[in-house]
């Protein structure tokens, strides 16, 4: 779905590179987690997917379609962005306003435009909202609808830029689940931009970008398995992951390292009902 090839990119009147000699592929119907410290490099990647940002050398492939000035409005067809702050995707004076905003400048006619609003609205569960102001809405409900903006649109892969970031733990939560209900349901391959490890951890693969290169691509486990030096591309390790090191720093015998509380709870029943 996705091709970097030798992908570095510079912002205009800087000397150093942000992103340096990147080369990824990225599959049709795959989460990807992409994190890293702040300034390593992911929201300007996260950009250059949908031509926001434009490569300063190599090659980046949407759909096999080589990302330049005049093909990146063809990507966008493909490639649907939900940004850190929902408020900055708001241009409409209710939600079906704004849900609407991206299908008219796709000049996709009425009869079909309201119907795309009405199903997108339903999939994130924000259809009794469809007349109220985007403004009154909570964080939770704020991003949900730049959700629905994105789904309407039809795309095949759905970028998140540190979207949950500015939520509470349950908006977060919430957000996240709808994510998976999204990716597990259409198919849409999923590109989430992330600080935080716990979110990472839903995902099928974890790119770690440090200094503006791939430092890791695997299996979010395999990262984790990886302890301390995580804090050396300035990454905090999840809380489970803290449990799992102390408990194995006193021998106790964990079976492998958990992903998620559930893990880590069904590893200590299974200690507590050894002895």
């Amino acid at each position: 779905m996705i091709e970097l090839e030798q992908v570095s990119f510079r912002y205009q009147n800087e000397a150093s590179h942000v992103l340096e000699n990147i080369n990824l592929t990225i599959e049709h119907g795959e989460w990807v987690a992409i994190v890293g410290r702040n300034g390593s490099g992911k929201s300007t990647l996260a950009k250059l997917l949908n031509g926001l940002c434009l490569a300063t050398s190599g090659v980046v492939r949407v759909n096999q379609t080589v990302l330049t000035d005049e093909s990146k409005h063809q990507a966008r067809h493909y490639i649907g962005m939900v940004f850190q702050n929902p408020e900055n995707q708001f241009v409409g004076t209710t939600v079906a306003d704004d849900v609407a905003f991206g299908l008219e400048n796709l000049a996709v006619p009425r009869e079909t435009m309201i119907k795309r609003i009405d199903q997108s609205l339903e999939q994130v569960d924000m259809t009794i909202y469809k007349d109220h102001e985007p403004s009154r809405l909570s964080g939770g409900q704020k991003q949900r609808v730049a959700l629905a903006s994105v789904l309407a649109m039809q795309p095949e892969v759905i970028v998140l830029d540190e979207a949950t970031s500015m939520l509470d733990p349950i908006g977060k939560k919430q957000v996240l689940s709808l994510i998976q209900e999204l990716q597990e349901q259409l198919g849409v391959t999923v590109i989430m931009v992330t600080h935080d490890l716990n979110e990472a951890a839903l995902a099928d693969r974890v790119i770690t970008l440090d200094e503006g290169t791939v430092w890791f691509d695997g299996k979010p486990r395999e990262l984790l398995e990886k302890g301390d030096q995580l804090h050396e591309v300035g990454l905090e390790p999840p809380f489970v992951t803290k449990v799992y090191q102390q408990l194995t720093r006193q021998s106790i015998d964990i079976t492998q390292e958990p992903l998620h509380y559930e893990e880590l709870v069904d590893e200590l029943w299974r200690l507590y009902l050894k002895t």
